[in-house]
């Protein structure tokens, strides 16, 4: 693995958290660097980054009926909620969960939700079983809050939810190339009782009888203790396992 010059880092952490707002927009601009600079495959950019507690909801759902009652409900306990601009379902967000925004290119055959999800998922995993002992796996966990078939998962626990949109750079067929903003929010020193509890306070206020389960749900603290996966040192510890894997061999 070669060792990384400062000026060549591929990826950088926000110490501090910021804005939802502030970090869509962070993201936005990675999106579009990416695209501009129409990297080779083997090149990534990444962002790591935490944000204040926050319901976020799928792009679209503020369009639906119910959703000002929904909102009114949760923020009557304390959560402010924000719209991203990915599909899914509801999610927590606190200064506990850590982000990464990983930006790639993929082209032709390479181009496909699964291997853009593998693209995200494999150097988490890595980190993971590198840095702390942790055997973990991508898999769907039913009764998790934003279910889909790439959760990053430990014993069939979800530890982190996943999300990915593309740009597309031109180019048809076996020279197709789109731009890749794959995202997941790990979970290290975050609280998951209110969290979760505002999440079904949303859902039944909405009308549906949709319910997320507690016991579905994995942190880092509950594997390595909450002072090694205080979520400000496993961003900074993220960050630097990158800025190493992600060098171009």
């Amino acid at each position: 693995m070669k060792p990384v010059e400062p000026e060549h880092q591929f990826s950088r952490v926000i110490d501090e958290p910021v804005s939802f707002a502030d970090a869509l927009q962070l993201e936005r601009d990675l999106l579009e660097q990416v695209r501009q600079e129409a990297l080779a495959p083997n090149y990534v950019r990444a962002l790591i980054w935490r944000t204040p507690k926050a319901i976020i909801v799928p792009r679209g759902l503020p369009t639906r009926g119910y959703f000002n009652d929904a909102r009114a409900a949760v923020e009557a306990l304390g959560y402010p909620v924000h719209e991203r601009d990915t599909g899914g379902d509801l999610t927590p967000q606190e200064p506990g969960v850590v982000n990464l925004s990983l930006c790639f290119t993929l082209t032709g055959e390479q181009a496909s939700i699964a291997n853009a999800y593998g693209c995200l998922t494999a150097p988490v995993l890595a980190f993971l079983r590198d840095t702390y002992g942790i055997v973990a796996h991508v898999a769907s966990i039913p009764g998790a809050f934003c279910d889909g078939t790439y959760n990053v998962a430990v014993e069939n626990l979800k530890l982190g939810g996943t999300a990915q949109r593309w740009k597309l750079l031109g180019g048809e067929g076996a020279s197709r190339r789109v731009a890749v903003l794959a995202h997941i929010a790990l979970m290290a020193s975050n609280e998951l009782d209110d969290p979760i509890e505002a999440l079904n306070v949303f859902y039944a206020a909405s009308g549906t009888d949709r319910r997320i389960d507690r016991a579905r749900h994995v942190r880092l603290a509950d594997l390595i203790g909450r002072e090694q996966a205080n979520a400000r040192h496993v961003a900074r510890v993220l960050n630097d396992y990158l800025n190493r894997a992600l060098v171009p061999a």
